[in-house]
């Protein structure tokens, strides 16, 4: 398992004004994912995501995605799997097979369940924020 962080990415106004409604998204897709899977050393077996925007990333990697609902406040859709009683949503490129990303979601979490790394993220920015305060 890999993991890497970007700096803070801001919009700059121009990019507000024409990327409008979809500007979260082209933040999130275009220059956040896209930068922390391009550093990926690993293959990517599947990516595991807290934010829906990102599973329009699954075609372009051609690796799937996988969104789980961490707060109970995402609608899931599509293929929902269950892995340790989280469900997850699973956005699949054209040749994967649903069986290889139920089995390796199923193996990570013989080690760690699936929110947690979401979990430590999550610590590492409220205690940056306290020493930016």
């Amino acid at each position: 398992m890999e993991f890497h962080c970007t700096a803070p990415v801001n919009a700059n106004r121009a990019q507000e004004i024409l990327y409008g409604r979809t500007l979260r998204s082209f933040l999130l897709c275009d220059q956040i994912g896209a930068a922390l899977l391009k550093k990926a050393r690993s293959t990517l077996n599947v990516v595991v995501t807290d934010t829906v925007e990102m599973l329009e990333l699954a075609s372009a990697v051609n690796s799937p995605f996988a969104l789980i609902d961490l707060d109970g406040g995402t609608e899931l859709q599509g293929p929902i799997i269950n892995i340790d009683s989280q469900n997850v949503q699973i956005s699949y490129p054209s040749n994967e097979k649903p069986e290889q990303t139920r089995q390796t979601l199923q193996h990570f979490t013989e080690t760690l369940p699936l929110s947690e790394p979401f979990e430590r993220i999550q610590q590492a920015i409220a205690e940056a924020h306290k020493v930016a305060a």
